[in-house]
């Protein structure tokens, strides 16, 4: 039941997308307002902050851990990012994906069957950790396609 959202985390899309970028782009806007193609690349390469807390959660305690403030802790990791180079912001998404697989790798059947709202949907809603962990790759997917306008090749 894993493997499909396991395979759906690999890196090598955002890999493909990342590095096809024109280095000239990085700090032009994207098409998010207020966000440039670095800003983009500093929440990716962060962004596996929320789901990293919920794996341990569910490894230690067999529950889903309450929300953090999710918006707020964005904004916080794009900030203490906002001028780190691209090659950097790379290296930390590689190795904050390293840790979420090998987080992914203890979680047990049983977790994936244990109920989580999703933040972002009106409550109350009802969900599984395995919907979770397929709706996560929707959210790489969204911003990997918010940087496809600054590749050299393929826009």
């Amino acid at each position: 039941e894993l493997q499909p959202a396991v395979d759906a985390l690999a890196p090598g899309e955002t890999l493909y997308v990342v590095y096809s970028v024109d280095p000239v782009r990085w700090e032009q806007p994207s098409g998010l307002p207020g966000w440039t193609y670095r800003l983009l690349l500093a929440h990716i390469a962060s962004g596996d902050w929320v789901l990293q807390h919920h794996l341990r959660h569910i490894i230690e305690h067999g529950s889903v851990a309450p929300w953090r403030d999710v918006d707020a802790g964005n904004a916080d990791r794009v900030a203490e990012r906002r001028a780190s180079i691209d090659r950097k912001l790379v290296e930390e998404y590689l190795s904050m994906r390293h840790e979420t697989m090998r987080l992914l790798a203890r979680v047990e059947r049983k977790h994936l069957a244990l109920p989580i709202e999703f933040w972002w949907e009106p409550r109350p809603n009802a969900h599984t950790v395995l919907a979770y962990l397929l709706a996560f790759e929707r959210h790489d997917r969204t911003h990997r396609d918010q940087l496809r306008p600054a590749m050299r090749y393929l826009r």
